[in-house]
């Protein structure tokens, strides 16, 4: 549901007229998402601290992804990006490559090494 609205609101290209306060509000509401999100994920060095379901949690970072979807897709951000194509370009191919090939490997360094139970050096 919230990509879709994601989607839309990417698409329309809304002009909105208060665009960088409402991407301020959106992302300050991410943020708290995300530590709400971080609070109630169980933990073995942790006790979980907020019970909330993680639903709510969830639902907060893609509301606030959402607020500032009008000001990430206004002509001043796609400037900015433009003037650093080549590194964005080199970004994302490393990005693309490291999905491809991050989950074979690290199954075959399961595989030889196995897991631990407990984080070490």
């Amino acid at each position: 549901m919230f990509w879709i609205l994601g989607a839309c609101v990417s698409a329309a290209r809304i002009d909105v007229r208060f665009k960088t306060p409402l991407a301020l509000a959106g992302t300050f509401l991410a943020l708290v998402g995300w530590v709400l999100n971080q609070l109630t994920m169980n933990s073995r060095s942790l006790p979980v601290f907020v019970h909330l379901p993680s639903v709510v949690a969830e639902s907060f970072m893609a509301i606030g992804v959402v607020m500032a979807l009008p000001y990430l897709t206004g002509e001043s951000v796609n400037a900015s990006f433009t003037r650093i194509k080549g590194l964005a370009a080199a970004l994302a191919a490393f990005s693309y490559t490291l999905y491809l090939t991050h989950r074979p490997t690290d199954a075959m360094l399961g595989l030889y090494f196995g897991k631990s139970e407990v984080l070490s050096v």
